[in-house]
């Protein structure tokens, strides 16, 4: 999955991703922000199909990773602020999420489903439908960005 990948030259919106280890970290790369990845499981991957009303089985065969919506810059600060170890927190992708996670259920206003405060790239050696493409990177604030590799 390590590479580069944006957006086509006539897609809405013009976005870089650039996917791999930063600092010994799987990560994605949008815009200079780095945001911790892992990657997604065979049930992690149906619950997003799922939320994104697709057939549970849609993504069986692609590869996706799943980052929370916050860079890597951001949940440290976050991490400081809220007296938790932040090399404990930034160790991983699944670390992260899980911090995120933990927020989130603190907060006054919780958001959920999840897919809320993350993000998702996958890839897939077929076209998913949903996407029109192999390829694509999901978030709340850009809803389904269909991408191609650099």
């Amino acid at each position: 999955m390590a590479g580069s990948y944006s957006t086509s030259a006539n897609s809405w919106t013009s976005q870089q991703y650039v996917v791999d280890e930063f600092s010994g970290k799987l990560a994605i790369e949008n815009d200079g922000d780095i945001y911790l990845a892992k990657e997604m499981d065979k049930t992690e991957r149906a619950d997003f199909a799922e939320y994104l009303l697709m057939g549970s089985s849609e993504l069986n065969e692609a590869k996706c990773l799943v980052t929370p919506s916050k860079d890597l810059a951001l949940i440290e600060k976050a991490a400081s602020s809220a007296g938790a170890d932040v090399a404990e927190v930034t160790a991983s992708g699944e670390s992260a999420l899980k911090f995120v996670d933990d927020q989130n259920q603190k907060a006054i206003l919780t958001l959920t489903p999840k897919y809320k405060i993350r993000q998702v790239f996958c890839v897939s050696e077929t076209e998913i439908a949903l996407a029109k493409s192999k390829i694509f990177f999901f978030s709340k604030l850009l809803g389904i960005v269909p991408l191609v590799k650099n």
